[in-house]
């Protein structure tokens, strides 16, 4: 594993000054700057080759497909309405859904034609802007944490948090505890199961990963990992 001069490893993994996003085939990376162009490199993971370079403001969170690019605009410095823009490689940003200001959703691919978008009424989006399904109530989500996809793109699975320790009168910011593991399986007509997390406690920023079949999760706790077996995946009704 090699690092640029930024001290960024590619890898799916960069350090602070340096946004990238990482699935099977693409690496999607770029300087980070909130109000200045940066540049932006898509690279195909197997030979290396960068598929295209600009230059453009990143205003919020970013994530990849295969073939296409979704990001939250207009956040953290910004006073706008956010939204979620998608684009093809080639193609122009175009508007998918508008989310609160508050919440600052991280779009996460679930396979190259849908979208996960936490913390709105709206959970799931193709990348034309159709509603695939929107729960009034979503589960309390992780500060850390996002939709985790199959390798398939036929189920991903949601964290869910709960803040603990927070007293307001002596300044406490409190802590996330994971209490679920939210999973939706395809056709994604919403809530499939619901895995509830006991013991040993997972608390604040942690890392899960879903294996390619989607039926084991790892969850990395204070330097140890878990692996917890999910439920077959729900089959498709005619």
């Amino acid at each position: 594993m090699k690092a640029d001069s930024s001290g960024c490893k590619w890898q799916g993994y960069c350090c602070s000054r340096r946004h990238c996003e990482f699935i099977d085939q693409s690496v999607l990376t770029s300087n980070f700057s909130l109000t200045n162009l940066v540049e932006w490199l898509w690279v195909e993971t197997e030979d290396l080759t960068i598929v295209r370079s600009w230059k453009e403001v990143q205003s919020g969170w970013a994530g990849i497909s295969d073939h296409n690019l979704a990001m939250t605009t207009c956040v953290w410095v910004y006073d706008c309405q956010p939204e979620v823009e998608v684009r093809s490689v080639d193609g122009n940003w175009k508007t998918v859904a508008r989310v609160a200001r508050h919440n600052k959703p991280r779009p996460q691919f679930v396979n190259d034609d849908l979208v996960s978008v936490l913390g709105t009424s709206t959970n799931l989006i193709r990348t034309d802007g159709q509603i695939v399904f929107a729960e009034e109530k979503p589960a309390e989500g992780c500060w850390w944490g996002q939709a985790v996809p199959s390798g398939g793109g036929r189920r991903f699975v949601v964290p869910s948090c709960k803040l603990k320790g927070r007293v307001a009168a002596l300044d406490l910011r409190g802590y996330d505890l994971l209490q679920q593991l939210v999973v939706y399986d395809a056709p994604f007509h919403g809530k499939s199961h619901i895995i509830d997390i006991k013991d040993p406690a997972v608390k604040n920023l942690t890392t899960i990963a879903l294996s390619p079949d989607g039926l084991h999760m790892a969850i990395l706790n204070d330097g140890s990992i878990e692996v917890l077996p999910l439920p077959r995946m729900t089959e498709p009704r005619d």
